[in-house]
């Protein structure tokens, strides 16, 4: 508000008015002159001022000006308040007990009148921020109990997103933020500022915080999310950093849940760090948490990297699951099962055929007998096994669901298919999978024998009984179906040795098809090396080896794709899975959900999208907002039936905002100079009673001339009566 004379409405024409005045003038003198022998000089002086006083008020009372005043119409517009959130506002400066930001909730209690007054006169609006702005209500009360936000604090970015919303409502007469000056994102807060200034909008900036590096003692642990074995051990490192000016020993304490398992004594040089190495054994699979902590001490600024977490990947030993389909009982399977039986890594279902439609089973569930009581017939029913064991003889019985379903299996799942027998009993659907074209019949009639290089499918130590200058002997009569015309994408495993023959030919080889793997075997008989005892260890070997190759290249349903490791409190964090259907393609159309439980308890339902670029991927976006581990329960719902994975990850207090928390005057004071605001510490914001208000307002302009102003009679009335007095207190008149 302020005032300007806007025209003169002289009361007498001018020539009489400065006639007037000269003549008032000419008696002011006189008087002044005529009393010099009989009033000493300062009462005369006195008297003379007091006379120019009352022919100064007659003479504007004679020219009457007119006054113009322009108030801006405050009523019309906003007046926004901003308070930052963020985590950098947690920060305790200078071993206050307070963090900054209880700091600022208790001044915000403390408005003065005042200021409370002049925001009533427009609409107040009161936002708090981190990452993004979040309306709070209409005075700064509303503010005053204040959370920590996840997120980073772009301060310029916030700015710009407040004056873009105020484009098409009511102007923004002030802005008023109250922060630490921590912008750690988004576009620089002075480009902001001068945006304000060339919208004609002040920007007040309140400080909160003491300049200084913050002392901290902080604690962190690897990142990268180990894997290990049930009930192996693994080592876990923290690492301490100290950021105070003296040397402080602490006590590192490993704690899983409320539990501490083991503790260690640290000594940390001043701006050094030190680090602390545990040993845990994990017993139970899955995503496993321990938790580091160092005690607070006096003065340390933060209290979120007190505390850090260590996450295990607990992996149970991997088990292979093989289905044989047998076309008669034989002895060959029978002494697998003895080859496998001893180790829990393999686990063995067999179907038989007996008679015509009459079968015999060994470890098939009640839902596989619910599909289908004999062969299998369809993809569903290859859903929990690593490899398939086919006899030629057993796929003359299978349907063309059950043809094609064993395709799927090899084809899409990445299952390994091993066939044995005669291969022209195969259909044609299946031959094409075989790493040959055909088979010959052949009988041992002498000295024979089997053996490996070394380098497929028997390369590793299990098979070591089987790489040998002498091989495995054959018996004289042995039934062998040679494999003829290998594909040019086929290897040799093993091959027949001759006495005198150069020449080796093969009796095991194998191809990739698809996404898994296809092995043939001109063997029936391996079962007669597990009768003797000098050539067990090589039927054992033989059988694991080709079990655990024809297993490596299986693919779960559901693929879990989040990094357990990467996730921040106030970042995005992607859940992210791949799901296929029971044809063991991707499943484009499932419905996917994910419960994320909170270290708190709380528990939040997220839906996840499908990904257009890659089919049967899904993912969406979760925030973390407290550190700690987050257990996520994935629900898979496909046309078929429902799929169900569980998974974990840690958040932590790691990203941007934990960073750099010391306070920035600096910022706030440039941003608020060149907005054409003021600068104030939150110790100051208590004494304020006004903003500054824009320019570009409306304003409502009133006229009021001075002869109708009361208190230039009142003056006037005062001076004339005080002359009188003065004169009448000499005996003048």
């Amino acid at each position: 508000m302020h005032f300007s004379v806007s025209n003169l409405a002289p009361v007498l024409p001018w020539p009489l008015i400065v006639v007037w005045a000269m003549l008032a003038a000419l008696l002011v003198t006189w008087d002044f002159r005529c009393n010099a022998s009989k009033v000493h000089r300062g009462y005369r002086l006195f008297m003379a001022g007091l006379e120019m006083v009352v022919l100064l008020l007659t003479l504007l009372f004679l020219v009457n000006p007119v006054l113009k005043r322009v108030t801006p119409e405050v009523g019309n517009c906003r007046i926004i308040l901003l308070a930052d959130n963020s985590g950098s506002m947690a920060t305790h400066d200078s071993g206050n007990p307070k963090s900054r930001l209880e700091i600022l909730n208790d001044a915000l209690r403390g408005t003065s009148p005042e200021l409370d007054a002049f925001l009533k006169q427009g609409r107040t609006e009161a936002f708090s921020f981190a990452s993004e702005h979040k309306y709070q209500g209409n005075t700064p009360l509303s503010l005053a109990d204040g959370e920590i936000l996840p997120g980073t604090t772009p301060l310029g970015d916030i700015l710009r997103r407040i004056l873009s919303e105020s484009e098409n409502t009511a102007p923004v007469a002030s802005l008023l933020l109250f922060s630490d000056g921590r912008s750690n994102a988004g576009t620089s807060p002075i480009e902001a500022a001068k945006l304000c200034q060339a919208k004609k909008i002040p920007l007040t900036c309140i400080g909160v915080g003491k300049e200084g590096l913050p002392w901290d003692l902080a604690v962190k642990c690897t990142v990268d999310v180990p894997s290990v074995m049930r009930d192996s051990s693994v080592s876990l490192k923290a690492s301490l950093f100290n950021v105070f000016p003296t040397e402080k020993q602490v006590e590192v304490a490993l704690m899983d849940g409320e539990n501490v398992i083991e503790t260690r004594h640290v000594v940390v040089p001043p701006d050094s760090k030190a680090e602390a190495l545990f040993e845990v054994t994990p017993h139970l699979e899955g995503f496993k948490t321990y938790q580091v902590r160092i005690p607070h001490l006096e003065g340390d600024a933060r209290l979120d990297n007190d505390l850090d977490y260590a996450s295990v990947e607990v992996k149970a030993p991997p088990v292979f699951r093989v289905l044989f389909l047998l076309g008669g009982l034989d002895w060959e399977q029978r002494f697998v099962n003895q080859a496998l039986a001893e180790n829990e890594q393999f686990e063995v279902s067999v179907i038989t055929l007996l008679a015509k439609e009459k079968y015999a089973r060994t470890n098939i569930t009640e839902d596989q007998l619910k599909l289908t009581m004999g062969f299998p017939n369809c993809t569903e029913y290859y859903d929990g096994y690593d490899a398939v064991v086919l006899d030629t003889r057993a796929s003359m019985e299978l349907s063309k669901e059950g043809i094609a379903a064993l395709r799927s299996f090899v084809e899409n799942k990445g299952g390994g298919l091993f066939v044995r027998g005669p291969a022209e009993l195969l259909p044609p659907e299946l031959l094409e999978l075989l790493p040959m074209h055909a088979t010959k019949l052949g009988v041992v009639r002498r000295r024979a024998s089997v053996g490996s290089s070394g380098e497929f499918i028997f390369g590793d130590e299990l098979a070591s009984a089987l790489v040998s200058a002498s091989g495995v002997p054959l018996a004289n009569g042995t039934p062998l179906f040679m494999p003829l015309e290998l594909k040019s994408a086929s290897r040799i495993a093993l091959d027949l040795r001759l006495p005198d023959v150069a020449e080796l030919s093969p009796v095991v080889c194998g191809i990739a098809y698809g996404a898994g793997r296809v092995a043939y075997s001109a063997l029936e008989t391996t079962w007669r090396w597990g009768m003797s005892k000098e050539h067990l260890l090589a039927h054992q070997a033989f059988w694991k080896s080709l079990v655990l190759w024809l297993s490596e290249m299986g693919k779960p349903r559901v693929r879990l794709l989040s990094d357990s490791s990467g996730a921040v409190v106030g970042e995005e964090y992607r859940l992210d899975l791949a799901a296929t259907g029971d044809d063991f393609l991707p499943s484009p159309n499932a419905v996917v959900t994910a419960s994320v439980v909170a270290p708190d308890g709380g528990e939040h339902l997220v839906a996840l999208n499908p990904l257009w670029e890659e089919e049967g991927r899904y993912n969406a976006f979760f925030v973390p907002y407290i550190p700690g581990e987050y257990k996520v329960n994935y629900e898979i719902r496909l046309p078929e039936r429902m799929l169900h994975a569980q998974t974990a990850f840690v958040a932590r207090q790691i990203g941007v905002e934990a960073d750099d928390v010391s306070y920035n005057e600096a910022l706030l004071r440039d941003m608020a100079r060149i907005a054409g605001g003021r600068f104030f510490t939150v110790e100051e914001y208590g004494k304020l009673s006004a903003l500054p208000v824009s320019s570009e307002l409306p304003k409502r302009t009133e006229t009021m001339p001075l002869s109708s102003y009361w208190p230039l009679y009142a003056l006037f009335a005062m001076c004339a009566s005080l002359l009188w007095w003065a004169r009448r207190r000499i005996g003048l008149k």
